[in-house]
């Protein structure tokens, strides 16, 4: 009878090395699919940061754009220091990057798009609406995120489509593609005044 110790079954090194290959064939793979999935999860969380950051800005503006009252209530295209816009007609006005509204017949806010950022004029005081980590721009052949829309009849209608995109400021590579887009349109009634 031999004894237990002088029994010769083990593994070989072949062995060994073939079964080390097959476990970090196995680990590159999984951890590869781990890495894409944290990727994927993060660039997500970032889309849903910007949709809720522009929707929460969006939403001010439609917001306030409903309320306007005054002859015109919208304006677009207006600068901050009470520039003139082209003449409201049947088709749209080109694009333009400032929308002011009138509240009571005098202007109450302009919102403006200044270098990537959504700005609100109140009282003379300019603040950002938006993040300064969120570059917001006009949808590529735009040239301006609000274009104004008259439909002339009793009550004369006008429209305002907002139409954006917004990316992450100073991304990292891995995430430059994250970007949303945004449209919306809403509209003011306000009737004409008769002497």
């Amino acid at each position: 009878m031999t004894p237990p110790w002088d029994n010769k079954k083990a593994f070989t090194l072949v062995e060994i090395i073939v079964a080390m290959s097959i476990f970090l064939i196995i680990i590159t793979i999984v951890l590869g699919l781990f890495v894409n999935v944290i990727h994927q999860q993060t660039k997500a969380n970032i889309e849903r940061t910007l949709a809720q950051e522009v929707r929460a800005a969006t939403e001010i503006i439609v917001r306030e754009g409903r309320l306007a009252q005054g002859d015109p209530p919208l304006r677009v295209g207006v600068d901050e220091e009470g520039g003139e816009q082209e003449e409201v007609e049947d088709v749209g006005i080109s694009d333009a990057n400032s929308l002011e509204i009138n509240k009571d017949g005098k202007v109450s806010k302009i919102y403006s798009l200044k270098e990537g950022t959504l700005y609100v004029e109140e009282n003379g005081v300019n603040s950002p609406l938006t993040s300064p980590l969120i570059e917001i721009s006009p949808l590529d052949g735009k040239e301006g995120i609000f274009t104004l829309y008259g439909v002339w009849g009793e009550p004369i209608q006008l429209s305002v489509q907002i139409q954006l995109q917004a990316r992450p400021r100073k991304a990292s590579r891995a995430y430059q593609d994250a970007n949303i887009i945004l449209k919306t349109t809403f509209s003011s009634r306000f009737y004409e005044s008769t002497p």
